[in-house]
């Protein structure tokens, strides 16, 4: 089992509310050796298609498999036209 990862989860949650405080959390989610970003996102109930998952200022894939100790941002995609 790999070591807890903590993930900031804020933008997820709040992008949608510019007029509110955005209250920051993080998350720490356990994952198996091998697991991806994929398989975390399902376990924080969302959808891949909805969110970019940013390693530093780089986003990974979804199929990127995670590693020990990694602080990770999620942020929601938003589109409008």
């Amino acid at each position: 089992m790999l070591s807890p990862a903590v993930f900031e989860t804020a933008a997820v949650d709040r992008a949608w509310l510019p007029q509110q405080k955005r209250k920051d959390t993080s998350t720490v989610v356990e994952l198996k050796k091998g697991e991806t970003v994929e398989i975390l996102l399902k376990k924080l109930h969302l959808r891949a298609d909805a969110v970019i998952v940013m390693r530093g200022s780089t986003p990974i894939p979804v199929d990127d498999a995670l590693e020990d100790e990694q602080s990770l941002q999620i942020l929601q995609v938003a589109s409008g036209g």
